[in-house]
């Protein structure tokens, strides 16, 4: 998908913009059809593209970025808006692709809290076992085997520190991922808790107004 702004821009895909200060091809916006990202660009404007109030020439954006045309006293815009006026075929997407990554994520989360649940067995029961082993030797005089067990003892809460660390910051890039990818096509936001079957029900998109496929 891909739209012109500006002055004098025509076709199917062009916004025209009534406004002394927007050119008369002032910048196109388009999405990427691999990646699913919004890119705007400027078209050799003459006062200028601003995007969040920064000067660009081209740059990746998101749904509730602010778009300048002009700069002060031009047209003020987000691609949400944007997209927002496009015609119903252009409001169209699928989110086929987003069942694989809810699926995937919410198998991924029951691995770590299973691993989680496993490592902190690895502190309490083999700890417990141990410690018993260890009184029990300590009673007898027999100070190298206790020494040692409780030595087994540490061994393991180290061990299971160690493992339950790695598994939370896996978990946390996990979740990262999930952020980044389970969202809307068009204005690249996050989706959150809302299953991919429930997204289906609603079948339209509640960032953009986009009609699922």
């Amino acid at each position: 998908m891909e739209f012109l702004l500006g002055r004098a821009v025509s076709g199917e895909n062009a916004r025209k913009i009534d406004n002394p200060y927007v050119s008369a091809t002032h910048c196109r916006v388009w999405c990427d059809d691999k990646s699913n990202i919004y890119y705007i660009e400027d078209m050799g404007s003459t006062n200028g593209t601003y995007v969040n109030g920064v000067l660009v020439r081209q740059m990746a954006i998101k749904g509730d970025d602010k778009i300048l045309l002009g700069g002060e006293g031009g047209y003020a815009t987000t691609l949400e808006e944007l997209l927002s006026t496009s015609t119903p075929r252009q409001m169209e997407h699928s989110i086929e692709h987003l069942r694989k990554i809810y699926e995937d994520y919410h198998r991924d989360m029951t691995s770590f809290k299973t691993k989680t649940q496993v490592y902190s067995s690895i502190r309490i029961i083999p700890s417990a076992l141990i410690s018993i082993v260890a009184v029990m030797f300590a009673v007898n005089d027999n100070l190298i085997i206790a020494v040692l067990s409780f030595v087994a003892v540490i061994a393991c809460l180290l061990l299971s520190t160690i493992l339950m660390r790695k598994n939370e910051e896996k978990m946390k890039e996990r979740i990262t991922k999930f952020q980044l990818t389970y969202v809307c096509p068009r204005t690249r936001r996050f989706y959150g808790d809302k299953s991919w079957q429930v997204l289906q029900n609603e079948a339209k998109c509640m960032f953009c107004n986009s009609n699922f496929q």
